[in-house]
């Protein structure tokens, strides 16, 4: 492989599809398609529109906040093509790169799309993939293009079980669970993701320059009574931050981190053992958590999880967290 053309292949398959369909795309027009209330050609009624994400076809993980992974961007029509080595545009971010967001425009047009890898956050132009700006997270350093040459080579090398080995130990040594992988870009084009403990903001330096590197913003810790790994991203109505955590606290805080709301869902006092005996039974981590899957919320203040086996809808009522059935919440198996 050459330096240009390589890729975390074992951590990007969803990444490659979203930025495929983002790249392909000519105009600002089809960036902003899902941010566009009405309905689709085919007649189906689009998710609401969130005033709070960024104006983006992809602003969050699974697309919206109803979590819909749908989109208005038309996908690859016949007749059938295959395609080449030189169609394919590629480009290395490291380790664990799960999903993308596209920002909205920035002043003079342009736009980005954000990435948050295992050991980076990574910002990259639109148009050309360009990385603009990377800023390293977590302790590990980066990983570089030839360690990741030569891991993708050793799964090309291998099959079966051993090729099942070498991957298992590359996804211990990159991932862990699932916490920072959720994220979401508001509108202010800042980016939130979801850690172990706590919540971290990214941004550019220069808000109207793409090219601007990156910096933290500042990071909210997660208080000693809520408890597990944050799972799950989502922006409520009235612009606050949601996450979840494996062990089915549901967090709601201020976009400047100065305010939180927190509440338990219906039967989590259970999920610390449920956890501990899915690890004692061998899965890996976040495989068969309590929680472990996103948040879906709609305009009304509903906040919608799957634990273990029950769905969870809690309302929000701008000032309270509420599970109680009398305020519109409810759980069922």
């Amino acid at each position: 492989m050459t330096h240009t053309s390589t890729f975390s292949r074992f951590t990007a398959c969803l990444l490659v599809a979203l930025v495929i369909a983002a790249g392909c795309s000519d105009s600002s027009d089809t960036a902003t398609s899902t941010q566009e209330p009405g309905h689709s050609s085919t007649g189906a009624q689009r998710p609401p529109v969130n005033p709070f994400l960024a104006a983006s076809a992809v602003p969050i993980g699974h697309g919206d906040s109803a979590q819909s992974d749908w989109s208005t961007i038309t996908g690859p029509t016949g007749p059938t093509l295959e395609l080449s080595a030189a169609d394919l545009t590629y480009q290395h971010l490291g380790a664990a790169h799960f999903g993308i967001a596209i920002s909205p425009e920035y002043p003079d047009g342009r736009r980005v799309i954000w990435s948050n890898g295992g050991d980076r956050i990574s910002k990259l132009d639109y148009d050309t993939f360009e990385v603009l700006a990377e800023l390293e997270v977590g302790d590990g350093g980066l990983l570089s293009t030839e360690t990741a040459d030569a891991e993708i080579e050793a799964l090309d090398e291998t099959q079966g079980a051993e090729m099942a080995t070498i991957g298992l130990a590359m996804a211990t040594e990159y991932l862990v669970g699932l916490s920072d992988i959720y994220y979401i870009l508001d509108s202010d084009n800042t980016l939130f993701v979801g850690g172990s403990e706590r919540i971290a903001a990214y941004r550019d330096t220069d808000p109207s320059d793409p090219a601007s590197p990156v910096e933290l913003r500042d990071e909210w810790d997660s208080p000693p009574e809520i408890t597990g790994e944050f799972v799950g991203a989502n922006i409520t109505f009235d612009g606050r931050i949601a996450m979840i955590t494996n062990e089915g606290w549901l967090v709601l805080v201020d976009r400047d981190f100065a305010t939180y709301d927190a509440i338990q869902l219906v039967g989590a006092e259970d999920a610390p053992a449920h956890n501990q005996a899915m690890a004692d039974a061998g899965f890996r981590p976040g495989a068969a958590d309590w929680v472990r899957n996103s948040l879906a919320i709609d305009e009304d203040g509903g906040i919608y999880a799957a634990s273990a086996d029950h769905m969870h809808r809690v309302v929000w009522d701008g000032e309270t967290l509420s599970t109680d059935p009398a305020d519109g919440a409810w759980t069922e198996p």
